[in-house]
């Protein structure tokens, strides 16, 4: 199925926070992999279009940038500074080349504002035991120099449970914070992850104003490391002619034990294994990487086909006698479109 193109009535969303940043992922067809890509933004007539960003040209407007990979044929269009004016209507296209008309697929951008003490909704993020998780939070434009911090459980004006706090250390060695300052959102890494982290925490930034300090309340999930009695089922989408990581998490001890990944029913005997840690790959299409800090191997498949679609396990050898650790796996390849939020 081809790429959505100006007729469609599919229109893709992405949305970001003002002073932040989003990426808006374009996929095209495949022959088009050397054509030159843009954004137009608004109505995107025939003539006079309003381009902020094309390959092979400096951008009009240098908030904006475009990066092609023609390999996954998706081409990223990322704009920083986000403004309240920039919301609305833009097109993804595809200079074809070809005497007819570009390619478009039509993209509708939210820009939210940034969210405060007084905002109600509340952020989740969700981790495994043992592994890790990113904490992304948003602050105003005007706050750059100020310190930022985590605040854990109910975070009173006094006695505040700081885990880390920017320019000292953090008082838990599992916590670190990143400030980008040109995008407005610092970042937050929790490793080690453990049930007891599981709860409510505050993204706080100093107002250094003499007044509360500006907060938004994060809602974070511990799951538990999934293993072959589980009957939860993980499931990855991947786009055809495109590429998938798939994350598999395992259990603390199994570190230094080799990883897999196997294909449909995968019985004991003759498992059917794409690919396996410390061997070359049987399908060149599929490779592994092993964290062993996060306790999470990710396996990337590249080139997506339809056949790929279907039932995997994430496969840890235990090196004990004893049956392999699985994680069942499920598999959906969808035609070449896609859908992504920020």
């Amino acid at each position: 199925m081809s790429v959505l193109a100006c007729e469609t009535t599919e229109i893709l969303t992405f949305t970001g926070y003002e002073g932040g940043k989003v990426e808006i992922r374009c996929p095209y067809e495949s022959r088009y992999e050397e054509q030159n890509k843009y954004l137009c933004r608004g109505e995107c007539p025939v003539l006079n279009k309003d381009i902020p960003v094309e390959s092979g040209s400096p951008a009009k407007d240098r908030r904006f940038s475009l990066t092609d990979d023609r390999t996954t044929r998706i081409f990223t269009v990322t704009i920083t500074d986000l403004r309240t004016e920039d919301q609305g209507k833009y097109w993804c296209s595809v200079r074809t080349g070809l005497g007819t008309y570009d390619k478009y697929t039509e993209i509708n951008l939210e820009i939210k504002p940034v969210l405060a003490c007084e905002t109600t909704e509340i952020l989740t993020f969700t981790g495994y035991e043992g592994g890790k998780v990113e904490i992304r939070c948003p602050y105003e434009s005007g706050y750059e120099e100020q310190n930022k911090y985590l605040c854990r459980g109910e975070c009173p004006v006094l006695n505040k449970d700081i885990p880390v706090e920017s320019g000292s250390p953090a008082k838990d060695r599992r916590f670190s914070l990143t400030d980008d300052r040109t995008t407005h959102i610092f970042t937050v890494t929790i490793t080690d992850l453990r049930t007891e982290d599981q709860g409510k925490h505050w993204c706080g930034v100093r107002t250094g104003l003499g007044t509360y300090d500006k907060y938004t309340e994060i809602n974070l999930e511990i799951k538990p490391v999934l293993a072959s009695e589980t009957t939860e089922i993980l499931t990855f989408t991947g786009y055809e002619g495109g590429k998938v990581e798939i994350r598999c998490p395992y259990e603390s001890g199994y570190e230094e034990q080799n990883k897999y990944l196997c294909r449909g029913e995968c019985s004991v005997l003759n498992k059917d294994i794409p690919v396996e840690s410390g061997s070359p790959a049987k399908d060149r299409r599929f490779s592994l990487t092993d964290d062993r800090t996060t306790h999470i191997f990710t396996v990337t498949i590249t080139d997506l086909r339809t056949e790929d679609q279907g039932k995997y396990w994430c496969g840890v050898r235990t090196g004990r006698g004893k049956l392999d650790k699985y994680t069942e796996i499920n598999l959906e390849i969808k035609p070449g479109k896609s859908e992504y939020s920020v």
